[in-house]
């Protein structure tokens, strides 16, 4: 656990991506339209399925289809994790895009580490002890990932190919700096949770 390498993530991702296609294409096509259906309410909740998926995945478990409803099993915590990480990348939008760079790669990892049980403030303070580390691997990962959402959203269709693929590339990031176990037990140094963030459920 440490530094993230990003072509070890590339290649990683892809090979998930490859390996478990069918069920991830529908899985995200499922999330799409539930989250748009609500509106946005459920994008929290559905991408955590998504990631549900794809942990199942880079495990060697099968991959479900309707695990991509797992996040409605923790619906607040997943619900206002979701809030929380559109409020932060928001918040950097009074420095343009420089700053929205910086908040969205600060919450690369929230629905990630909230998947394996963190709260979404406790996620929030793991991921600044770790980002303040590598600055550098966070932005590298989130770019990769909005680029690809970039992508899939100019081609018709595309985006159901290109946002499970981005999500495979961040879980594999992601594995690299918590690695597999509980992220809480696995914090380098009491740095890495402070600050602890919003209480939220």
């Amino acid at each position: 656990m440490g530094r993230i390498d990003v072509g070890t993530a590339l290649s990683e991702g892809w090979a998930v991506f490859m390996k478990n296609m069918g069920p991830l294409i529908v899985g995200t096509l499922l999330m799409v339209l539930f989250s748009l259906m609500s509106f946005l309410l459920l994008a929290g909740v559905m991408s955590a399925g998504l990631f549900v998926m794809i942990r199942n995945g880079f495990a060697g478990r099968p991959v479900e289809i309707t695990d991509v409803f797992g996040g409605f099993q923790h619906f607040c915590r997943f619900f206002w994790g979701g809030m929380l990480a559109f409020l932060v990348a928001l918040a950097g939008l009074p420095l343009c895009c420089v700053g929205v760079l910086f908040t969205g790669a600060l919450v690369v990892f929230l629905v990630p580490l909230m998947v394996q049980g963190c709260g979404p403030g406790e996620a929030l303070g793991l991921s600044w002890g770790r980002f303040r580390k590598d600055v550098a691997g966070f932005l590298v990962i989130f770019l990769i990932q909005y680029g690809l959402n970039l992508a899939g959203g100019m081609v018709a269709f595309a985006t159901v190919f290109t946002t499970p693929l981005g999500c495979c590339i961040v879980y594999a990031a992601y594995r690299q700096v918590y690695g597999d176990d509980d992220p809480r037990v696995s914090a380098a140094s009491p740095e890495d949770v402070a600050p602890r963030g919003i209480p939220l459920p």
